[in-house]
């Protein structure tokens, strides 16, 4: 591949970013803020959408992350009561579902957030799909 080399992530960031490093959807950060659950309700606002990044930082496969509510509250540098409304927030808008674990930190489930961005996704022009 010619131009391989400008998709790398040491590339784009530089060799010691790229050692630590959260792939994240072009598509999400593009239509993060149009992902409405009902006509009239606003979309993710930038708190809620950096959440959905750290939830997928801590992200390795299929199995729902587990990160503390006190971990994602030091990474963001908000209370743990403004992670938490962000979390319900999330969980209303049917984009993050709660699984308590017991005596463990709960899991978060994104299928939801990842269907309406891939339906959202699906409506946008054939232009804009192939640039993202």
């Amino acid at each position: 591949m010619k131009n391989a080399t400008k998709y790398r992530v040491a590339e784009r960031w530089t060799p010691p970013l790229a050692r630590q490093f959260c792939p994240v959807s072009s598509a999400f950060l593009r239509y993060y803020h149009r992902l409405r659950p009902a006509p009239g309700v606003r979309g993710l606002n930038s708190t809620e959408a950096l959440l959905v990044i750290h939830l997928m930082d801590h992200k390795w496969g299929e199995a729902a992350p587990f990160p503390g509510v006190e971990t994602l509250a030091e990474r963001l540098g908000l209370s743990d009561r403004a992670v938490r409304k962000a979390l319900s927030r999330l969980g209303e808008c049917g984009y993050v579902v709660r699984e308590p674990v017991p005596g463990r930190s709960n899991r978060y489930r994104l299928d939801g957030l990842f269907a309406a961005l891939e339906e959202l996704l699906g409506k946008a022009a054939p232009a804009v799909k192939e640039a993202a």
